[in-house]
């Protein structure tokens, strides 16, 4: 409620219906009640939620996991909103704590392939996916499937914008890449010389259901696109999909981790590598690795200067603009880039005659 209204009103405790002076009270300040959820969350929450409550279950890991993202959210857009910048630093602070509770339990891990984590069937005991969706056939269905799979018609699709921030295979922006034709924007291209995600989000051809004739298929496995019917099979067409779907997942707590980490000061290249260079180098799958993909190779501080990538917004630093580039290519289509323009306060990025691309 705070992300969309800003102050609202805080309660602790119930009160009657016919209650209206309570009821209709005016709203409280973003930073009080803000304050209240930052207390909850270090004093309570990540003290006495229990370690293990079974599979796929609320936990311990999966609150800090969340904890992580509401105190980013938070942290930030008091930062970039000429907010109380104490009160950011103390969100940031606690973003970066909750996190190193899950990176430090060691029980997640970046080891599936990107498509392999949407596309599953069971994510039971995936070490990436912190908490999931499970669907089944008989159960419960979605139609998420659906619109991955190549024929449904894609109206918002991909833009030019999107496909100009994926970092090239050398660790490069494209305008600066020496890779042979980084700067020609062909789909057959951007799929040999990009980061793999590249080629693990979008279909790797031309496709006119999509608007803008590249086509989103980030949530689908890859056996669909081998199926002469996947228009009409019910994992892939319609609402009857049941691959499941994570909530929350290791890849974006590192990217929390290390964000809040650089929005409180510098960080060494040991902690890259214990995040972005982490999912640099998650394991490609068969269909990947028969196109000749390549893991990009990892972020190196030294690079990241004032020279690194020509388009950088002049009021972001250089390491804070690459990692928001990561955040934007690991969780594409994730319910995340609205929120994540909304608290760098960046929403001018939707204004399309600014930003024609």
């Amino acid at each position: 409620m705070v992300s969309v209204f800003g102050d609202v009103p805080y309660y602790e405790n119930t009160f009657a219906n016919n209650d209206l002076e309570v009821m209709y009270k005016d709203r409280d300040s973003r930073v009080f009640v803000m304050d209240k959820i930052h207390d909850l969350l270090k004093n309570e929450v990540l003290v006495n939620i229990r370690n293990d409550d079974g599979a796929n279950t609320l936990n311990r890991y999966v609150a800090a996991a969340f904890a992580s993202r509401w105190m980013l959210f938070e942290g930030t857009w008091q930062k970039y909103h000429g907010g109380d910048q104490a009160a950011a630093a103390k969100y940031l602070k606690l973003a970066q704590e909750a996190a190193e509770i899950v990176i430090n339990s060691g029980k997640y891990a970046i080891n599936t392939p990107l498509r392999d984590l949407f596309g599953s069937l069971d994510l039971k005991g995936n070490k990436e996916a912190i908490m999931y969706r499970h669907y089944t056939f008989e159960k419960l269905k979605h139609h998420v499937g659906s619109y991955s799979n190549g024929i449904e018609s894609q109206a918002p699709a991909p833009n030019l914008s999107l496909v100009k921030s994926f970092i090239c295979q050398d660790g490069k922006v494209y305008q600066n890449s020496d890779l042979q034709d980084a700067k020609v924007l062909s789909i057959a291209n951007l799929v040999k010389t990009r980061d793999p995600r590249f080629e693990a989000t979008f279909i790797n051809e031309v496709n006119t259901n999509s608007h803008t004739l590249l086509y989103a298929s980030k949530f689908i496995d890859r056996v669909a696109f081998t199926l002469p019917d996947r228009g009409t099979n019910p994992l892939y067409s319609s609402n009857t999909n049941w691959n499941d779907a994570p909530v929350i997942r290791y890849g974006e707590v590192l990217l929390n981790w290390i964000e809040a980490k650089a929005e409180l000061g510098a960080v060494p290249q040991s902690d890259l590598d214990k995040s972005i260079n982490l999912l640099r180098r998650r394991p490609l799958d068969a269909t990947a690795q028969d196109k000749g993909m390549k893991n990009t190779v990892d972020m190196k501080l030294t690079d990241i200067t004032e020279n690194f990538d020509p388009a950088r917004d002049v009021d972001v630093t250089p390491l804070i603009w690459e990692i928001r580039r990561e955040r934007r290519m690991e969780l594409v289509y994730e319910p995340s880039r609205l929120h994540d323009i909304k608290r760098w306060n960046k929403l001018i990025y939707m204004n399309n005659v600014k930003n024609p691309d």
